[in-house]
């Protein structure tokens, strides 16, 4: 029986979009920015969008590493990896809500004096 896709196909996939989807990311967020009135968090929001790929590549030579290290079918591979990206998982959307996300009219209010 032959697998539907090797681990070869996936690395290099996530190598090539690792490598071509930065630039056009960087491209696409400055120009829409700049044709556009756009909040401040749009060009945030488009640098994490242009690193996500090669963040994406690198969770993948991790998750492989685990997996040759600790074998595929193994229970300990399996709550290491859900440990790992539940943490990635948090921590990510954390970064992401703190970073992109616009701040409401009342944090950005001044407090009025008497």
């Amino acid at each position: 029986m032959k697998e539907l896709v090797t681990t070869s196909e996936v690395n290099r996939v996530f190598l090539v979009l690792a490598l071509l989807v930065p630039v056009p990311a960087f491209v696409l967020t400055i120009v829409v920015g700049r044709l556009t009135r756009v909040p401040s968090w749009w060009y945030r929001a488009g640098i994490l969008v242009a690193l996500a790929a090669p963040f994406n590549f690198v969770l993948w030579k991790i998750y492989e590493l685990n997996t040759s290290a600790m074998g595929l079918d193994t229970v300990k591979n399996v709550v290491v990896n859900v440990v790992f990206f539940i943490l990635v998982g948090v921590v990510g959307g954390i970064a992401i809500t703190k970073l992109v996300t616009a701040p409401s009219n009342r944090d950005s209010q001044q407090p009025k004096g008497d």
